[in-house]
């Protein structure tokens, strides 16, 4: 049963509908396409070799398999911060938390970004300082952020645009060198290999789900959610299948293991056609990623912070920005961590991929419970209990297959700093159920 929302002032009140379905739109496809073949394309090419195109693709088709329950969701109950707000309400306060706590470890990917930007600026300005010049692209983010929730999604549209044209002139210019001989070995290290590449891909092509948690900026969610998700995730997946193929079939693969795509690209664009693509779909790419995440990532915070689990004061919104100025700089931390300690990209990757899959999975089983409310009954996307049950059981199993995969393969340092994250939620549930159940007291008795 969904608990009744607090009448008394709440920080999440505050913020304004200015986000069209267009720019939700946008903001999707810049969640889904730029972080996962700019960022990941040379990680995948290294674990899987001329297997990546169908690493690319799998997990592309896993994603609309899971998108469609996720759809059903967000078109029901359209609210900030849906990762929190959906278990929170339809399963209890405590599995709310804990999902959202653990989560929340995804934004460790912020730094992933950041490094990954660098790396493309570095091919122009080799002697640059990585580390350094990953934090001023981070810093310069997140001073954007500040600025109002309607400029960052604009920025990101543009931005967007600007990346796929240069991804498109790439493939374009690139496809006819692609050499047949190297896709002959499709699983040179195994199934496990390819495996964990689709479990690090799923992370990225699931992020059109993220602009969920930008409901309480909509004008029109429940129309702009399942449009974004589901439209945007099937343009991504034909973008991926082009430039993944392009990436893993010109240069022999190992010079391309580990490596951005600007090592591919140099070997046969024109010197302004690889400028523009290291700037467009590289660097911008980057930047739009980087952006995207800032622009939803304080969303369940805010409403976390509304219900007592962190300090209310955390989540005060700007009445001039409408921005939860506090919050936006605690994820800047958290990205900026990472950077500062010099953490591996791949290490990144697989914490984010492994919170991320964990959060999708209850949301997913929230879905299903949320066929039993009145909400239900007046959405504008609904499907037949047998579609939604196949989907959510397949959906579910695949990514907990992925889970431990990518659990497998993540390094002991990774999954003690994971551990570590997992027991302070733990231990801060006990310290603060007391003030989420005096909250809900008052806003249960203001509502009548």
């Amino acid at each position: 049963m969904i608990m009744s929302e607090p009448s008394v002032s709440r920080n999440a009140d505050k913020l304004v509908k200015t986000l069209s379905t267009p720019v939700i739109f946008f903001a999707a496809i810049k969640a889904i396409i730029g972080g996962g073949v700019i960022a990941l394309t040379g990680v995948i090419i290294a674990n899987t070799g001329g297997g990546t195109p169908l690493a690319y693709l799998v997990a592309s088709l896993i994603t609309v398999l899971a998108g469609i329950p996720y759809a059903v969701l967000a078109a029901t109950l359209p609210v900030t911060g849906g990762i929190y707000s959906w278990p929170s309400r339809l399963i209890s306060p405590t599995c709310g938390f804990l999902v959202f706590w653990f989560f929340s470890l995804t934004h460790v990917s912020l730094s992933l970004y950041a490094l990954t930007c660098s790396d493309y600026l570095m091919a122009f300005f080799p002697d640059l300082p990585k580390t350094a010049v990953s934090f001023v692209i981070l810093t310069v983010i997140y001073l954007a952020n500040l600025l109002g929730a309607a400029l960052s999604a604009r920025l990101s549209m543009i931005l967007t645009i600007i990346m796929l044209c240069g991804m498109l002139l790439f493939v374009g210019e690139g496809i006819g060198e692609v050499e047949i001989d190297n896709f002959t070995t499709l699983l040179p290290n195994g199934f496990a290999a390819f495996a964990t590449s689709v479990a690090l891909l799923l992370f990225v092509t699931n992020g059109a789900c993220t602009v969920a948690e930008l409901a309480g900026e909509m004008k029109n969610p429940a129309r702009a959610i399942p449009v974004a998700i589901m439209g945007s995730t099937a343009f991504a997946a034909l973008i991926y299948m082009l430039v993944s193929v392009t990436a893993t079939g010109i240069l022999p693969l190992s010079e391309v293991a580990h490596q951005p795509l600007t090592v591919v690209a140099k070997s046969f664009m024109s010197p302004g056609s690889f400028l523009f693509f290291s700037i467009g779909a590289g660097i911008i790419s980057m930047l739009g990623i980087t952006n995207v995440q800032m622009l939803w990532g304080s969303k369940s915070l805010l409403v976390a912070c509304d219900d007592g689990w962190l300090p209310r004061s955390l989540g005060r919104v700007s009445l001039k920005t409408r921005v939860p100025y506090l919050l936006l700089t605690l994820l800047y931390l958290i990205g900026v961590i990472p950077i500062l300690c010099g953490i591996s990209v791949s290490n990144i990757a697989s914490a984010a991929a492994i919170t991320f899959l964990a959060a999708q999975i209850v949301c997913i089983i929230c879905s299903w419970r949320v066929r039993k409310t009145p909400a239900y009954q007046m959405s504008s996307f609904r499907i037949s209990p047998a579609l939604h049950i196949i989907t959510a059981t397949l959906s579910i199993a695949i990514l907990g297959c992925m889970i431990v995969m990518l659990l497998r393969d993540t390094d002991s340092k990774t999954l003690s700093v994971m551990g570590v994250w997992l027991l302070l939620g733990i231990t801060l549930i006990f310290v603060r159920r007391k003030n989420v159940i005096t909250n809900r007291v008052l806003a249960s008795e203001g509502a009548k």
